[in-house]
This record gives C-alpha cells, structure tokens and sequence, in this order.
C-alpha cells in the first residue's frame, strides 16, 4: 500500500512570482517487499554500490533531456560528477554540458538560504523556534497577529504571510499585514518567505537596530549585499567551494559576473523545450535583491560540495540538519524507502514557452548526497525524484 506525503514541487515563472503546488510525499515500501529483498543467505548484508548508482542514474538521464549533470557525495566528498548533452544547442552556437557547467538552481537556493540563517541563529544562541519580529528591524511596527510567527514558519512556508513584492519597503509591508494563520494547517509555498530571509539574515548578525536608520533604498541594497558576502564567507567557504567569493545569483566565471550571456561566442548554459526542438534557448534572471529564494548559480558539483559540508557538520550542527530535515526548512519531501528515509529539495523555473531549468536534491541516510541540474524543464525523463529513488534503491547488493 502507498502513502503519498510529498511536501511541494515549486516553479518559479520568468516573468514573475513563484508558484507552488502542496503535496506531501511518504512512499511506505510494502512488507512483503521488503522481506523478500532481504531473504538472501543468512549473515549476508546489503551494501550500497556507488557505481550501480552512477550507472542507474546516467542511464535514466542519457539523452532524455537537452543537458544534465549530476554528482555523489559520500562522507563529506564529491566522489562522482556526471554530465551529458548539450549546455547549448547548436543552433545557439554549440556548447557541450560539461562538468564545470553552472546554471541556475531556482529553489534549490533555499536550502542554501536556510542553512545561513540558521548557521547564524546557532552563532548567537538562538535557534529556529525564535520569533521573526524580535530580529526584524526595530522601525517596522509588526502587528500582534505576526508576532507568534517563528524563524521556523518562514523557512517552511508556513507563515501564512502575504506576498506583496520582494523590495524592502514591500517586506515591511509584508510584515506589517496580519497572517491568514500559521503553522503546518496554512502551508503555502510561496517566495515572500524567503526574501524575507535576506532580511531576517542582515538583522539576525548584524543586529536588528542597524537598519532601522536607513532609507528603505539603502536598506535593501545593504541587506542584499550582506545576504551574498555571507552565504559565500559562511557556507561556500567552509564547503570547499572553489572562487567560493565570486559565486553569484546569476552568470558568473572565475573572472566575475557574466554580463551577457547570450552575446554571440558565450559558453553559457542557455535552457531549452526539450519537447519544442524549434525554439532557441534563453536564460533566466534573478536580480540580486531577490535573493534568498533564489537562483544561485552553481554547477552539481558546486552545490553538492554544499550539501556534502552540510552532513559533515561544518555549517550547521547535526542536530539541527536534522530538524531541517524534519520540519522541512529548506527541504520540502521525504520518501520512506526500503533503506531509511530519504529527504528532497527540487527547483524549477520557465518562461512562458516553457524554457526552463530543474533541479533536484536528495540527502540519503547512509551519507550520500545527490545534486542533478538540467537547462530544460520540459524532458523524457519522467518524475526525477521517483527516477532518483529507483536508481538508489537498485544501488545496493550483497
């Protein structure tokens, strides 16, 4: 018997707002499943095989899609990246999808955003269950009505706040406008939660009477600076991230931002309609001042380096990944499968032809970490996660 509890698939419209559905995803294994598998020769264990694993998931990529990469993490290292097709068509000037290939990674961000507040929040004491108003700044007048809502709540939509924009002077107002109600019954996965975060981080180190003095222009530009100086200094850094400085929200190189990328001659990743071979490719922007929920620009390898430092504890403390993980701060669905339970993040962004990226993140229980990017929303490959968990799954023998 199945059981779906699949927390939420998020895409993130090019020409506006995110969107989101809310499912909750549980696949309980049947018994009867379970005990044949393990009814092998007495005294015999399971164990996991990376190579089965690599070769299940290259299979279900390999030519399903316009470009792909993906990359293992086991006990703290990067042991496999894998790539395939194409980060540029040939009628885009061609350009293979290459191991150092970088794209957007939409919501896949949030993880990334959620471990930074977090990692600060522990840095002074505190922890998730803190209240959202006592760390904003002093100047913003939030009602009582918002005044229960904690750190937690933001970072799994569960705020029940309304999205009104995501300059500064629009998150005030966000703040200052009485929840529709909080907690797990008032999910809504929607962007407000996480540009507040650029916020909440700035206020949470800095303290929170260090902006209230600002113009609202200066305000934002200050807090969306500080939110990418940190996550660089305090998650790339300590993750091994190579140029870990120069990592941005949008097209970048070992030289800095990438001003144009689709000037003629560029290696950029452009993303695609795999199901509409007709229209050239495009790319996807997130201005700087949004970030927080998103688009990192990051290649598999880059941000499973990430979510590698993440399990090692050098972010975060182990307990609080794990609560992370369980009250779904920066993940958003769990599998139970036949090896423990398996936790996910997934982010998607399109335009309106339905060019677009997907990412998918999976943190299994015996310390692998899965990161896969693809520059085209529209593909054969069918349910990533689902493809994701059978190759796993398939990845252990005796």
């Amino acid at each position: 018997m199945k059981t779906l509890l699949k927390r939420s698939t998020v895409m993130l419209m090019f020409a506006g707002a995110l969107l989101a559905g809310c499912e909750k995803p549980e696949d309980i294994v049947p018994k009867e499943k379970l005990d044949n598998a393990l009814a092998q020769e007495p005294g015999t264990i399971l164990k996991f095989n990376r190579s089965l694993f690599t070769e299940g998931l290259r299979k279900a990529f390999m030519g399903k899609t316009i470009g792909y990469g993906f990359s293992i993490a086991q006990n703290g290292e990067v042991i496999t990246t894998i790539t395939g097709g194409d980060s540029r068509r040939l009628m885009d000037g061609h350009h293979p999808y290459l191991p150092t290939t970088r794209q957007g990674t939409a919501e896949a961000t949030q993880t990334i955003t959620a471990l930074a507040v977090l990692k600060a929040l522990e840095a002074k004491g505190m922890d998730e269950n803190t209240y959202v108003w006592q760390l904003l700044p002093l100047n913003w007048n939030i009602p009582a009505a918002n005044r229960k809502i904690t750190v937690a709540h933001l970072l799994s939509h569960t705020s029940g706040l309304k999205y009104i924009g995501y300059d500064y002077t629009s998150l005030r107002a966000t703040m200052q406008t009485p929840t529709t109600g909080y907690g797990d019954a008032h999910f809504k996965n929607t962007a407000v939660n996480y540009h507040l975060c650029r916020v909440l981080l700035a206020c949470i180190v800095n303290g929170a009477g260090w902006y209230a003095p600002m113009s609202d222009n200066n305000a934002d530009e200050a807090v969306s600076q500080f939110y990418r100086s940190y996550v660089r200094q305090a998650i790339f850094y300590p993750a091994g991230v190579p140029y870990y400085y120069l990592v941005d929200l949008g097209p970048w190189n070992n030289l800095g931002p990438v001003g144009n990328p689709n000037s003629p001659g560029s290696t950029q990743t452009l993303y695609y309609n795999y199901s509409e071979p007709v229209y050239h490719g495009t790319s996807i922007y997130t201005n700087y001042k949004s970030g927080g929920a998103g688009n990192w620009y990051m290649s598999a390898k880059e941000l499973a380096l990430v979510h590698a430092a993440a399990e090692s504890k050098k972010i975060v403390s182990a307990a609080m990944l794990q609560r992370m993980k369980n009250k779904f701060m920066g993940f958003d669905g769990k599998y139970r499968g036949r090896h423990g339970t398996y936790y996910f993040k997934a982010g998607m962004a399109y335009d309106s032809k339905f060019r677009g990226i997907n990412t998918m993140i999976a943190h299994f229980p015996n310390n692998v970490q899965l990161t896969w990017n693809t520059n085209s929303i529209s593909n054969d490959i069918g349910v990533v996660k689902d493809v994701i968990i059978e190759a796993y799954e398939n990845a252990w023998t005796y």
